[in-house]
C-alpha cells in the first residue's frame, strides 16, 4: 500500500494552515463490482455496523466500508471531521477510486459533509443518515460530554456502566428521560461488548470524547458551507430518532441545494440496522446517477 501523501489540516473544516501532517491509515472492506459507495459509520461504532446494507448492495455497487479511525480495525487515535475527511481521500486514492456516493451515519455524516467541502471531487452524490451538520443536532448531553474532565470522567463512567448492562437498560430505557433512553438504544451492541473492548484496549470511550469535542469545534464551519455543497444529496432520518431532532434534519435538508428529504416511519437513529432496505435503494439509485 502506498504511502499517504501529507496534508494541511486544521481543527476546523475549511482552515488550511501549513502544518505538516499523515492522516491516519485506514482499514476497510471492499466488496463488489460497479459504482462505488463509501458507507461511514457512527459514533460509536465500526464498519460492521453497515454489514445489512452492504450485503444488499454487493450485487450492484463495489462498496468500501472502513473502520473510521479510533475504531475497530483502523484503531489509533480518534480525529475530528475534517481530519477522518482527509484519511479518507486517502483510503479512495490506496483503493483507485476517484469519486464514491458517500454515505455517512450520525456522525458519519457530518464526516460525508466535510468531504464534500474538503474533497467535493471524491463525491459523486451524498446520502446522509440522522445525521449532524447543524447546530441544532448538537443537543445538550453532546455539550456535556464534550466538557474538558467532566466530559471524559462521565464518558469512562458510561462506558463501564453500558458494557455490563446495556442489555438491561436497553430493555428499561423507555422509562429513562427520552433523550437519555434514546442514545442507550443507538449504542451498536459490537462498541461497548467485552470482547471488543479488550481489542481496541479499552480506547473506544476515549475515541468518543475526541468526536465529541470535534463536533463541538467543528459542526459551526460545516454547517455554514452547507449552501456550498453542489452534488446530489438525499438526506435520510427515521420517524422515531430521538437523538437528532426532526428539526435539525428538515434545517439540514433544507440547507443543502437541491437536497432530498426520506423519512422512514418506524424506525428510530438506527436506520441503518433498523431499515437496511430503504437505505439500499436510496443508495443504489443514487450511485448510479438516477
Amino acid at each position: 500500500m502506498s504511502e499517504p501523501p501529507t496534508r494541511s489540516p486544521s481543527p476546523r473544516v475549511g482552515d488550511h494552515r501549513p502544518v505538516t501532517w499523515r492522516p491516519p491509515r485506514v482499514v476497510s472492506t471492499d466488496r463488489g463490482e460497479g459504482p462505488v459507495a463509501l458507507l461511514l459509520h457512527g459514533q460509536p461504532g465500526q464498519g460492521s455496523d453497515w454489514d445489512d446494507v452492504a450485503a444488499g448492495l454487493a450485487s450492484s455497487n463495489r462498496v468500501l466500508v472502513p473502520d473510521r479511525p479510533g475504531y475497530g480495525r483502523t484503531g489509533g487515535p480518534a480525529v475530528g471531521l475534517a481530519a477522518n475527511a482527509d484519511s479518507l481521500d486517502c483510503l479512495l486514492d490506496d483503493k483507485g477510486v476517484g469519486s464514491a456516493t458517500v454515505v455517512g451515519h450520525s456522525f458519519g455524516g457530518g464526516v460525508a459533509l466535510a468531504m464534500a467541502l474538503r474533497h467535493g471531487h471524491r463525491v459523486r452524490a451524498l446520502v446522509l443518515v440522522d445525521s449532524v451538520g447543524t447546530g441544532r443536532s448538537i443537543g445538550p448531553y453532546d455539550r456535556v460530554l464534550g466538557l474538558p474532565g467532566l466530559g471524559e470522567a462521565l464518558t469512562f463512567a458510561g462506558w463501564e456502566l453500558s458494557r455490563r448492562l446495556l442489555p438491561a437498560l436497553r430493555r428499561r430505557s423507555t422509562r429513562l428521560p427520552p433523550a437519555l433512553g434514546a442514545w442507550l438504544r443507538a449504542i451498536p451492541q459490537t462498541s461497548v461488548s467485552p470482547d471488543g473492548d479488550r481489542r481496541d484496549g479499552g480506547s473506544t470511550w476515549r475515541s468518543f470524547v475526541t468526536e465529541q469535542r470535534a463536533l463541538l469545534a467543528e459542526t459551526p464551519s460545516i454547517e455554514a458551507g452547507l449552501g456550498s455543497v453542489r452534488v446530489p444529496t438525499v438526506v435520510v432520518a427515521g420517524r422515531r430518532d430521538r437523538l437528532v431532532p426532526a428539526r435539525a434534519t428538515a434545517e439540514l435538508a433544507d440547507a443543502i441545494p437541491g437536497a432530498e428529504l426520506v423519512w422512514v416511519p418506524g424506525v428510530g437513529h438506527l436506520v441503518p440496522q433498523e431499515a437496511p432496505g430503504v437505505l439500499v435503494e436510496i443508495i443504489r439509485r443514487h450511485a448510479s446517477g438516477r
